[in-house]
């Protein structure tokens, strides 16, 4: 997925961004709450 921040992939499994830092995992797009 795209870090919603700085765009930057990150890697599937990975819970945060490799380039701003920004936690990606609390945004899966699976979990729909």
């Amino acid at each position: 997925m795209y870090c919603p921040v700085c765009g930057q992939w990150v890697e599937e499994g990975e819970e945060y961004c490799p380039n701003c830092g920004y936690d990606v995992y609390c945004i899966d797009e699976e979990d729909n709450f």
